[in-house]
C-alpha cells in the first residue's frame, strides 16, 4: 500500500483531532503489547493535559502538538512509556515506549516535582 501525504496528514489529523483536551500519562513498568492491551502493575507517575485543539494542523506528513501543561509528578519513578488518552480519560488512542519514541529531558522524576510538558512532534511515513 501507497499512501498520499494528503491520507497521511489527514490520518495525524484525525489522531490529533480525538487528543483535544485530552492527556498524556507517563507510567512506569512493563509496556502493554499495544494500546488496546490495560495496563498491568504500571505506576503513574505523571499526566500532563494536551491543548484543545492538541495540535497544529499536518504538514508534509508531521504534526506538532500545541504547548502540552505542566504536570506536578505523583510518583517518583523512571518512565517506560507514555499513553495518550483521550479527554474522557479512559479512551487509549495510542502508546509510545521512552524514551526511543518519545524523548524526555531527564529520565527519572521524584515526587513532588514539577515536570514540564514535553514537546512532541509526531510524523507518518510514506508506505
Amino acid at each position: 500500500m501507497r499512501t498520499s501525504l494528503a491520507d497521511r496528514n489527514g490520518a495525524l489529523q484525525g489522531r490529533g483531532d480525538r487528543l483535544s483536551g485530552g492527556y498524556v500519562r507517563f507510567y512506569s513498568g512493563a509496556v502493554p503489547a499495544d494500546a488496546d492491551t490495560a495496563l498491568s502493575g504500571n505506576t503513574l507517575i505523571v499526566q500532563c493535559a494536551l491543548g484543545n485543539p492538541a495540535c497544529q494542523d499536518p504538514v508534509s506528513g508531521s504534526m506538532t502538538f500545541n504547548p502540552i501543561s505542566a504536570g506536578v509528578v505523583a510518583a517518583s519513578g523512571t518512565p517506560t512509556f507514555a499513553r495518550f488518552v483521550r479527554s474522557d480519560g479512559s479512551t487509549v488512542v495510542v502508546d509510545m515506549s521512552v524514551p526511543s519514541e518519545i524523548a524526555l529531558s531527564k529520565s527519572t522524576w521524584t515526587a513532588g516535582e514539577t515536570f514540564a510538558g514535553p514537546s512532541i512532534t509526531w510524523s507518518q511515513a510514506a508506505e
